[in-house]
């Protein structure tokens, strides 16, 4: 962590913390972080970023001083993911607020106000955890709220923005006021499930049959993880595939629902099979049979996917809370 300046901050300085761009340079290097030139007002580095990240490679005191030492108004682009920090960009008071709705509150670590000078506009550093899917751009809560991470930049302070004004650290948000806090679960949640999404081909252009999978062979977080994340797949659906009506009333009729959903969302028939086989859990061998010729039955014409009646579901909800 910088010495504590926060008692007598230059005015004068950069940004309030740090003295210049150099000395903001060697603490970003200090934590590892690959850092790359820009030129003032602008966010794309001088050069490649993707091969000194793929490289492992972190800018020397050599570079830094070729760069920044002749050049102290060029800005700083800071690396994401990996050895670097995971930053939610916040771009309006209403992305502010939907991640406020998400996590509580608006989470407390370094912060940093962008040079737009517009106070809904910030960005918020977090430690990156360990095996989190690399995902350069995320917005799965609001157009305005993106969660950056590997393969991503951002622009640090004291960088300058395309409006004239420099990014400058909050204050009371500071690396001097308080330490780099944990990524929030909630926003690594949806990194994993964008990894899960992938994977099953949700992000597959339209009309693709979506990217074949290994048919799962057991009940594993993982597998569960899959399924609340397919995409399509309506919620009954879901929670048939994760075991919730494997004793219940209807069976057959369930099973045979979820599997022309899974039909209708063009889903690899093996990997579907072996699915639903896990969420029905038949009790014997000739239970067995009935499942699988249940679910060939379904997967055997062209089916239209499940519709979700979120009013019903409501209503159902609402029942059971009396």
């Amino acid at each position: 962590m910088l010495p504590d300046k926060s008692a007598g901050r230059d005015p004068a300085a950069a940004d309030g913390v740090f003295e210049d761009v150099r000395e903001a340079e060697r603490f970003y290097a200090n934590l590892g972080w690959v850092t790359l030139p820009t030129k003032p007002g602008e966010k794309r580095p001088f050069f490649s970023y993707a091969e000194r990240r793929d490289a492992g490679t972190v800018t020397t005191p050599e570079e830094a001083k070729r760069w920044w030492g002749i050049s102290p108004q060029y800005g700083i682009a800071i690396g994401l993911g990996g050895d670097g920090p995971t930053v939610v960009d916040v771009d309006s008071a209403a992305a502010c607020a939907a991640l406020a709705d998400r996590l509580g509150d608006t989470p407390v670590t370094w912060t940093a106000d962008s040079g737009s000078a517009d106070p809904g506009r910030f960005h918020l550093y977090f430690e990156t955890p360990p095996g989190l899917p690399a995902a350069a751009k995320l917005t799965p809560w609001h157009d305005d709220l993106e969660f950056r991470g590997a393969g991503g930049l951002i622009q640090g302070v004291p960088s300058t923005h395309p409006s004239g004004g420099r990014y400058r650290w909050r204050e009371g948000r500071s690396p001097v006021d308080l330490p780099l806090a944990p990524l929030p679960g909630a926003i690594a949640t949806e990194f994993h499930a964008h990894a899960e999404r992938q994977a099953v081909g949700a992000d597959r252009p339209a009309g693709v049959r979506p990217a074949t999978a290994a048919p799962p062979t057991a009940m594993t977080a993982a597998h569960r993880l899959r399924v609340e994340h397919l995409p399509g797949v309506c919620r009954t659906t879901k929670r048939f595939l994760l075991g919730e009506f494997a004793e219940g009333p209807d069976w057959n009729g369930r099973l045979f629902r979820a599997a022309c959903d899974l039909a209708g969302n063009e889903y690899d028939d093996a990997w579907a099979e072996a699915a639903l086989l896990l969420g029905a859990a038949p009790w014997d061998a000739a239970e067995g049979e009935k499942a699988l010729a249940t679910i060939e039955s379904a997967l055997s014409q062209p089916r239209s996917p499940a519709v979700e009646r979120p009013e019903f579901a409501a209503q159902i909800r609402n029942r059971f809370r009396r």
